[in-house]
């Protein structure tokens, strides 16, 4: 999280630039940019597209590309997809309602998968080949032609008026496509069709008065596919790739505007699949509407109810972002049907030098700013200079697990007390050997004043007594020795097998904060329980596994607590050991009282 911040700090020279990579993905094309920010502007240093549906063949070209072109792969990453969606909700809670995070996403997912199904790109098998350039729109309408005259002759004759041919046979009678380019599309279709399960959501407050929310949508098997995707990609390239955000295409161009106070615009983005028509204050975005054509390309007809819905007319102007092909076509149209607003294309005043955004864009290299690079600009802006209130995105990558819960931490623990019980052995070993040394030294010297005062027979029966006593101090260091070396055995056997056995015990609604051993073969386990459930399971479990070491729970307080972000845990600490006397119960008890005093 600090480096985060960090990193967006401007740095001192030339190569000070604050770099991020902007991937934009439609189902049939990967274009990728890399977009830098320094004082005053926005700049677009290099981008390439490839043409393709396997999304990670692609994202491995189009890096290849980059880094031909001279560029640095950025770590942090944004992706624009066609299959994310953005609204402005008001949701159905009162005013002066607290909910928490949790509460509000799933408050938020509730009332965006009705949207989501109906805005969500659908694609029928004709569009799919006019996007992959297999099929034009001409021929695409004759076929469709023949589906109806033959639906037409058939209705009478077949259950449900089906036609004889589906829109793929007659594609290839007329020898328009190859059964090959077919099969592709089929593939791509079933790939592109949206999973049942369920959204992941952004959202962003507007307003408190009425209150109004900026949310943002993309099914879960999209998310996680460009996750895993971006994660795979990044050690194959052998650099770290961090994805931020997911943004929708559609709608984030409007983080390149900035309206002075009273004045209002509609911005209109015209793609070949979609269109979206949003409406902008001095405030931010207030409202934003996408309609999907994906069954075949857009035209101005179809734009002409949602303009009227904002109403347009009541905007001092249009900003007009023409992606589709016939763009300029749609422009005219639209420029008959409301004579008295005017449409000002974006690409336009951005290339004019206009810093309608309080910030420049620039392309490197003197290139022309073409249009279908401003949703990258636009949603590397909103990341740039932090714009919830323009665009959101649904979170990228999560955090990293902590180290102890990760198998490799796991491991480095396990390791590290395997290793330090042979140390340990060896050193109480060599302490041992040096102290019974000493007293062989002190043995040795006493049976010398023994043999010299056995000349006195005076002192001959005290002189034997003490020998006596001497031998069986040695016997008892040599039991005592023994014991040493064979409990010193035993544990080295038992505590490489009990640390991970603790750990690997632990469920998913378990936090191991500490182990502590409080006296021989006697171990504290504190930790924090998602609920009471969890706890109980992890209780069971492990009680179950210290069977084998012939150990059970000895003492299992569970207290119900409050973290600092105000969610309810269980804090448990369980203490494991062999079954102790009343006694000895009694002085562990003393033992951790002084502990704790200390």
């Amino acid at each position: 999280m600090i480096e985060k911040y960090l990193n967006r700090l401007p740095k001192i020279g030339g190569q000070g630039d604050r770099r991020l990579l902007v991937l934009e993905y439609d189902g049939f094309r990967l274009r990728a940019s890399i977009t830098a920010r320094n004082a005053g502007a926005i700049r677009l240093l290099t981008h390439a597209t490839v043409a393709g549906t396997v999304a990670e063949e692609a994202l491995n070209t189009v890096l290849t590309q980059l880094r031909g072109a001279g560029e640095a792969i950025p770590r942090d990453v944004i992706l624009l997809h066609v299959s994310v969606v953005t609204s402005v909700i008001a949701p159905p809670i009162a005013d002066g309602t607290d909910l928490t995070t949790a509460q509000t996403t799933e408050m938020v997912r509730w009332e965006m998968e009705g949207l989501y199904s109906d805005v969500a790109p659908t694609w029928d098998i004709g569009w799919l080949l006019m996007g992959m350039l297999y099929l034009d729109a001409d021929q695409r309408e004759e076929v469709l032609t023949e589906m109806d005259a033959q639906r037409g002759a058939t209705a009478g004759f077949q259950p449900g008026g089906r036609p004889s041919s589906r829109f793929g046979e007659i594609a290839i009678d007329r020898g328009y496509i190859t059964e090959a380019q077919l099969d592709e599309c089929l593939q791509l279709q079933e790939r592109l069709q949206l999973g049942d399960a369920g959204i992941r959501v952004g959202w962003t407050p507007l307003d408190t008065t009425p209150r109004r929310w900026l949310t943002t949508a993309v099914d879960v098997s999209t998310h996680s596919q460009w996750v895993e995707l971006l994660s795979r990609v990044g050690k194959q390239q052998k650099t770290s790739l961090t994805l931020h955000g997911l943004y929708a295409i559609p709608g984030t161009s409007c983080a390149l505007l900035n309206l002075k106070q009273d004045e209002n615009a509609c911005v209109l983005e015209v793609h070949d699949a979609y269109v979206s028509v949003s409406l902008l204050t001095s405030e931010g975005l207030t409202r934003i509407a996408t309609l999907k054509a994906s069954s075949r390309r857009v035209d101005a007809v179809d734009i002409h109810p949602a303009l009227r819905d904002m109403p347009v007319t009541g905007c001092t102007f249009v900003i007009f972002v023409g992606v589709a092909e016939d763009s300029d076509a749609i422009r005219l149209d639209l420029e008959g049907a409301f004579p008295d607003t005017p449409f000002v294309p974006l690409a336009g005043l951005l290339a004019d030098g206009h810093s309608i955004a309080g910030e420049r864009v620039e392309v490197v290299g003197g290139a022309p700013l073409e249009a279908d690079a401003l949703p990258a600009l636009g949603a590397a802006r909103a990341w740039f200079n932090e714009l919830p209130t323009m665009t959101t995105a649904v979170a990228g990558m999560p955090p990293p697990p902590a180290f102890y819960r990760r198998r490799e931490g796991q491991i480095a623990i396990a390791v590290a007390v395997a290793l330090a019980v042979p140390l340990l052995t060896e050193a109480y070993h060599a302490f041992s050997q040096s102290r019974l040394r000493t007293q062989l030294i002190r043995l040795e010297d006493q049976r010398a004043d023994v043999r010299r005062l056995e000349k006195a027979s005076s002192d001959a029966r005290s002189l034997d007594a003490e020998r006596q006593r001497l031998q069986e101090e040695r016997r008892q260091l040599d039991a005592l020795k023994t014991l040493v070396q064979s409990a010193l055995i035993e544990r080295q056997d038992f505590v490489p097998s009990l640390l991970p056995l603790i750990a690997n015990t632990a469920n998913s609604g378990i936090v191991v904060n500490m182990i502590d051993e409080e006296s021989w073969n006697e171990f504290r386990i504190t930790g924090y329980a998602r609920d009471q459930r969890a706890a109980d399971a992890y209780y069971t479990d492990l009680s179950r596994q210290l069977e084998r070491f012939e150990l059970r729970v000895l003492d299992s307080p569970t207290t119900l607590t409050v973290d600092k972000a105000g969610v309810p845990r269980y804090e448990f600490s369980y203490l494991i050991g062999r079954p102790r006397t009343t006694q000895q119960a009694g002085s562990a008890q003393a033992g951790a009282a002084r502990r704790r005093s200390r």
